[in-house]
């Protein structure tokens, strides 16, 4: 799932009567404000792994998949702009944050590639420092934070075109990532350490210390998520709203039909929410992006919108 300030765009399969003139797997738009109007997108052959929306031209949709192809969609007028096709199938996307013309995209082998919508070429590639997916792909000023299984690395610009790599010491199976840019809090979902435990470990960091070299000090919180099992879902992190020195953290249950809701103000305490099926994407979005104050939950059965309290 990504979002605009006017859209929740979500990835799904193609409907059985829509298979008839595409099989395949694209997007249905949803209006923020009106969540009756809706609008169906058919873009990949193959399952679309990544999502994000331009902040410059919040018409235009990055989106990855396993058919190998990137593709840059106008969403307001169901028009593919561009399609860029490449030798391994792609797992993460994320637009240039200060250069909005730049994207990336991550490989199944590692490798990170960097384009330019300007001249429809790549621009370089960020050899793979594993051979390990690249499941997350976050633009911060000059860097770009590169999440694997093994490993989480940094993409650090010195000049046009030129950068250095920097890889953080984690040492241990990671799932996924995410970040929240309002608390500049990483959030690193671990796969459980043995086939014996029904635990993962949820950990957060602060991004400017992993960036620092020598400055990595290890989490700031640490969280048990009971329930979970060796699938991919997504965790998410958030500013509780009105609260800026709270964070909340989100993560499957991932074999019941519960969502696991932590707080670094109450580590010790987790509230579930139940929900139509097993979650897979948590979004947190609002009005502005310093009001995220809806959380949007794809699960295996439907969308779901919940509105998150303000009070104590």
């Amino acid at each position: 799932m990504t979002h605009s300030h006017d859209d929740l765009v979500v990835s799904r399969r193609s409907s059985s009567r829509q298979t008839v003139n595409f099989a395949g797997f694209g997007v249905r738009v949803f209006k923020k404000h009106d969540f009756g109007r809706v609008q169906d997108v058919h873009l990949h052959g193959g399952v679309i792994r990544d999502l994000a929306i331009s902040e410059t031209c919040p018409n235009l949709l990055l989106s990855v998949g396993f058919d190998k192809c990137a593709k840059i969609t106008d969403v307001h007028n169901s028009c593919v702009l561009f399609n860029f096709s490449l030798p391994t199938a792609l797992w993460s996307c994320c637009w240039n944050s200060v250069e909005s013309s730049y994207f990336y995209v991550g490989g199944s082998c590692g490798c990170v590639d960097v384009f330019d919508i300007r001249n429809l070429t790549r621009v370089c590639q960020f050899p793979a420092l594993n051979n390990s997916p690249v499941h997350t792909l976050y633009s911060d000023r000059n860097s770009l934070l590169v999440g694997q299984t093994q490993s989480i690395s940094f993409c650090i610009e010195c000049m046009t075109d030129h950068y250095r790599r920097m890889e953080c010491p984690l040492n241990a199976m990671i799932s996924s990532i995410s970040v929240d840019a309002e608390s500049r809090n990483v959030l690193a979902t671990y796969r459980q350490s043995s086939a014996t435990t029904n635990v993962n470990r949820l950990e957060l960091y602060k991004l400017d210390s992993l960036m620092e070299e020598g400055g990595y000090k290890g989490p700031t919180h640490a969280f048990s998520n009971p329930g979970s099992g060796p699938s991919v879902q997504r965790s998410s992190v958030f500013t509780r709203p009105n609260f800026p020195d709270d964070v909340i953290v989100c993560a499957s249950d991932q074999q019941t039909p519960k969502l696991n809701v932590f707080s670094t103000g109450c580590p010790h305490f987790m509230r579930q929410i139940p929900v139509d099926g097993v979650p897979l994407d948590v979004l947190p979005y609002g009005s502005c992006p310093s009001n995220k104050n809806l959380l949007a939950v794809l699960n295996s059965k439907s969308l779901q919108i919940y509105r998150l309290s303000q009070k104590e």
